[in-house]
């Protein structure tokens, strides 16, 4: 929806007019009664259409009001990893990223495998700022119940615009299954990294707070959080009501030519002091973020091993790329660009696929190679 110049009164009713924040409503009001089921101990199946979409919006959410866990910085990062990444939202297609390649695995019957092996078959992408909306859906509880969230919007704005800059591998491809077919667990940092070691300078005071949020009440949480009251639960039930839902003004307006919103709101936040949590929480936190990189650690050998494996298929794949390619070299059999009479073309010392330039990759030997077999042949030396 695009808003034109207009007066306030337009713009409002042009941001009625989208359903945003009526989306948005209906999004908390789902996950309030899913909380409320799971609360009084019933089990609740979630379920849209597809599967992606709706579905980690609102266990998320549900998610978020239950366990004080999620609601810190570590523990949010784990639920963005376990109901988007893990469970398969499409970044990709969603998001309108563009991956340059070919994906040559089988995917399960319906289910597009990859965001370039719909764009190549012509299958119409469906771009929908899904996890934008989350996030929205997220500020308004951050917004509601500030001493709740150990972190502030900021997070929420800095992911907002993180997962569309893809300076990252958090948010790239359609799934598990493809991050681990491109390698980007293994060739990408996470986004993750960054945001702890940023929210760890900030609470020691070596840097302004921008993700911390100084009133968060860590006391209160650590006892849930441990089991000490609750069970782990620490419910917060949100008010729903179209009347307190408010416009995510920071966000969307970042790059207005008012700078009003801008200015009202870095004002007071600019600081560097020390903020100091329950010492047992910091404890907690600190180990399970230790326990965690070692753990990946630990991964990293058998990522390798899988990754590898799934390219011992893709010989035959190449072959038959490389007829296509042999067959009408005026064709980069990679990006299936048009290449004219003068254009520079090369060919895949193992494959022999004809290639582009801006495909080919040159080994140490200076030997050009398509991305795949240079991969391969990357993996095998490691």
């Amino acid at each position: 929806h695009r808003f034109t110049e207009s007066t306030e009164g337009e713009f409002l009713s042009q941001l009625h007019e989208t359903g945003w924040l009526y989306h948005i409503q209906r999004l908390l009001i789902c996950s309030n009664k899913i909380a409320d089921s799971l609360d009084l101990g019933d089990s609740c199946l979630v379920h849209c259409t597809d599967g992606w979409d709706r579905t980690p919006q609102c266990t998320a959410t549900a998610m978020l009001l239950l366990d004080p866990f999620y609601r810190t910085i570590v523990g949010f990062s784990v639920l963005v990893e376990k109901e988007f990444c893990s469970f398969g939202h499409k970044f990709a297609e969603r998001c309108g990223h563009q991956v340059q390649g070919e994906t040559s695995y089988t995917s399960d019957a319906g289910v597009s495998g990859s965001d370039t092996e719909a764009q190549q078959s012509n299958t119409k992408l469906q771009p929908s700022p899904i996890f934008l909306q989350w996030m929205d859906v997220v500020f308004q509880l951050v917004r509601q119940f500030p001493r709740h969230f150990e972190f502030t919007t900021r997070l929420l704005e800095y992911l907002s615009e993180e997962v569309y800059a893809c300076l990252h591998g958090t948010f790239l491809c359609n799934g598990e299954k493809e991050r681990m077919f491109e390698g980007v667990r293994l060739g990408t940092a996470s986004i993750w990294t960054d945001v702890v070691r940023a929210a760890a300078k900030e609470r020691a005071g070596h840097s302004s707070l921008y993700f911390v949020n100084e009133n968060y009440d860590s006391a209160t949480a650590w006892e849930y959080i441990s089991k000490q009251k609750g069970s782990g639960i620490q419910r917060i039930s949100p008010n729903c009501s179209s009347k307190r839902l408010v416009f995510w003004e920071s966000f969307y307006l970042r790059h207005d030519g008012d700078n009003y919103s801008i200015d009202f709101r870095d004002g007071p936040q600019q600081m560097t002091k020390k903020v100091s949590f329950n010492p047992e929480w910091e404890r907690y936190f600190d180990r399970f973020v230790g326990d965690s990189c070692a753990a990946r650690r630990r991964e990293l050998p058998d990522m390798r091993r899988r990754l590898q494996n799934l390219c011992v298929g893709r010989p035959a794949v190449a072959v038959a790329s490389a007829s296509l390619g042999k067959g009408n070299s005026r064709i980069c059999s990679h990006c299936r660009k048009n290449l004219g009479f003068f254009s520079s073309r090369g060919q895949c010392v193992r494959c022999g696929t004809t290639l582009c330039n801006n495909c080919a990759v040159c080994s140490d030997s200076e030997s050009k190679m398509c991305l795949d077999c240079y991969k391969l042949c990357e993996w095998n030396t490691q």
